[in-house]
C-alpha cells in the first residue's frame, strides 16, 4: 500500500524538491523493510610454521611440493599465508615435515560468538 502510494506519487513529480522527498522516503522504507545486514566476519587467520620447519629439515619448497603432490608455487602461497590449504593438504604437509598438524598450523583470532 505504501509502495503503491509512493509509485503513484513518483509518476506525478513536478519539481526536484519533490523528487528529493520521495527518495528520502523510499530510502527510509527500504531500510525498514529489508533485513539487517549480516554480522561482520570474525578476524581469524590461519598461521603456519612451514618455512621454519622446512629450514630445520633442510628442505626446499620444491622438495616439499614433490612430497605433497602440489606445485612449488602452491607451497610458497600457503607458506606466505596468501592461501589456506585444504584439510587433506594440511595433513600431507605436516606428514612431509614429520610434524604434528598443530605444530605446523595454528589459528589466530577469535571465532564469532554463537
Amino acid at each position: 500500500m505504501i509502495c503503491e502510494m509512493a509509485l503513484a506519487r513518483f509518476r506525478n513529480i513536478s519539481t526536484m524538491r519533490e523528487l528529493g522527498y520521495l527518495l528520502v522516503i523510499s530510502h527510509a522504507l527500504l531500510r525498514f523493510f529489508l533485513p539487517a545486514p549480516p554480522a561482520p566476519m570474525p578476524n581469524v587467520v590461519l598461521k603456519n610454521a612451514i618455512r621454519r620447519l622446512r629450514f630445520e629439515r633442510n628442505m626446499t619448497q620444491e622438495e616439499l611440493a614433490l612430497r605433497t603432490g602440489v606445485s612449488r608455487q602452491t607451497v610458497m602461497s600457503i607458506e606466505r599465508g596468501r592461501t589456506n590449504p585444504s584439510v587433506l593438504l594440511a595433513y600431507k604437509i605436516a606428514s612431509a615435515l614429520g610434524a604434528e598438524l598443530t605444530e605446523v598450523f595454528s589459528m589466530e583470532g577469535k571465532l564469532a560468538p554463537v
